[in-house]
């Protein structure tokens, strides 16, 4: 992975703040595993994944004058959300012009710190949703500053999302073939494309310990040849209901312990 500070040119040094001086670009593109939310419709679960070699982009923005929003937009009974940020970034360096002559109107996800010793952080955008990126510059009696604002062209029906995960998780997730019969390890993975088959229980040995979860992510198109979780035995899904592995779905599946010590895999979140 490739992380590129764009930081403000250095003409001195002010007093440290609590709030972050920076907040991190990801490419909508590059993010390969965006986590659904919990039952607060807000907070997400687990990190954000990136592709191997994405880059994370660090962009000082002076404190003062971060400012992220959101409004309501369309009509009754059919409103969303429409998010946006907007930070100015100091100086005229080499970095700050590169970056806005190559990423205008390009689509990102960002990511705020809530504060300089904070592990907590707002996700702006989705890969569904992203915020696109546009820039104003001014040089003047009062000095040199980039204008840069990040908003979603389409509204959507998320608001902030909280997360506490990694600001720089990057890999390949591995692909699981149900076709073996049994569940992979504790982790993250995709379904084969195209496996066509009804999936349940299988052996649930790597998930003797209770609060293991396993992630399985969709990327079959819905006009067939996609894999079918049903609940069984050692499967069990929320009101029964079959999840099919197409692609922007997932599940999250996690392990407990009956009273008389039998694994069982529930299902906790989908999307």
């Amino acid at each position: 992975m490739t992380i590129k500070i764009i930081d403000k040119g250095r003409v001195g040094v002010g007093a440290p703040g609590k709030r972050s001086r920076f907040a991190y670009l990801y490419y909508a593109d590059d993010v390969i595993y965006f986590p659904p939310v919990d039952s607060t419709e807000v907070v997400l679960l687990g990190d954000i994944l990136l592709k191997s070699g994405a880059t994370v982009i660090k962009l000082y923005v002076t404190n003062t004058s971060q400012e992220y929003s959101f409004d309501s937009v369309g009509d009754k009974d059919n409103r969303a959300f429409k998010v946006k940020f907007i930070g100015t970034h100091p100086g005229t360096e080499l970095e700050a012009l590169e970056f806005s002559k190559k990423n205008h109107d390009l689509d990102f996800i960002v990511a705020i710190p809530e504060g300089i010793s904070s592990k907590n952080s707002k996700i702006l955008g989705t890969p569904d949703a992203p915020l696109t990126f546009k820039v104003s510059h001014k040089n003047n009696k009062d000095g040199s500053k980039y204008d840069m604002t990040f908003e979603q062209e389409m509204p959507s029906e998320d608001v902030y999302l909280h997360y506490t995960g990694s600001l720089y998780s990057e890999g390949n997730i591995s692909v699981w073939n149900p076709d073996n019969g049994n569940l992979p390890p504790e982790g993250v993975y995709k379904i084969k494309v195209s496996s066509d088959l009804m999936f349940t229980d299988g052996s649930v040995s790597d998930y003797a310990e209770p609060g293991k979860r396993i992630i399985l992510i969709g990327d079959d198109t819905s006009m067939g040849g996609y894999m079918t979780l049903i609940t069984g035995t050692k499967i069990i899904l929320r009101k029964n209901e079959p999840w099919k592995s197409i692609k922007g779905s997932s599940i999250i599946l996690e392990s407990f312990v009956t009273s008389d010590f039998q694994t069982k895999l529930i299902e906790i979140q989908r999307n």
